[in-house]
């Protein structure tokens, strides 16, 4: 019984914890592509961060252009998660997992969220011929930067486009290579 409560709990830790990120970096890169901000998926995510972001810019300086307070806010939700996912599993206040472990969080979440966005811009591709559509529309802003440098590389033939694969399988080969390094260094 107690450990069937450990995995709801470590479950929901993981999900809105996870989710909370995810948002975090979408506007992240939202704001890194310079979106449209009157894309009423863009508001959404904006409001919805708004309450952390905007107190956290007070501390964390913006360079290079972008806003790295999300980044930092998103350090802290991964951090959170991790302190109370440590917890729950007994194993306390770890310095390693508490600290280390959310900047491999983010470098994760951001690889999964673009290889989630890119699929469901490739998925939707199919079926919304020529509709707008405002949550496809910032998927397409956030994710155009990595699929034309894609293009650069092997052209668009005979109507299909292969960039999304080739980014694909370039995320892919990153996600691998970092697993294992990280796999070699805490093992």
């Amino acid at each position: 019984m107690l450990n069937g409560l450990v995995g709801v709990a470590e479950f929901l830790i993981t999900t809105i914890c996870g989710i909370y990120a995810f948002i975090l970096l979408f506007r992240f890169f939202l704001q890194a592509v310079k979106a449209d901000f009157y894309n009423p998926i863009c508001q959404l995510v904006m409001k919805v961060t708004n309450i952390f972001v905007m107190p956290a810019r007070k501390v964390v300086p913006s360079f290079f252009r972008l806003d790295w307070s999300c980044i930092a806010v998103a350090y802290i939700v991964f951090m959170i998660q991790d302190l109370a996912l440590g917890y729950i599993r007994g194993i306390g206040f770890n310095e390693i997992f508490v600290f280390v472990k959310p900047i491999i969080d983010i470098t994760f979440a951001v690889l999964y969220m673009y290889i989630y966005l890119i699929i469901i811009r490739a998925i939707s591709s199919w079926f919304s011929q020529g509709q707008y559509n405002p949550a496809l529309m910032a998927i397409a802003q956030v994710t155009e930067p990595l699929l034309s440098r894609a293009r650069r590389v092997i052209k668009p033939a005979g109507g299909f486009d292969f960039a999304p694969m080739i980014v694909l399988l370039s995320l892919f080969c990153i996600q691998i290579f970092i697993s294992g390094v990280v796999a070699s260094l805490f093992s």
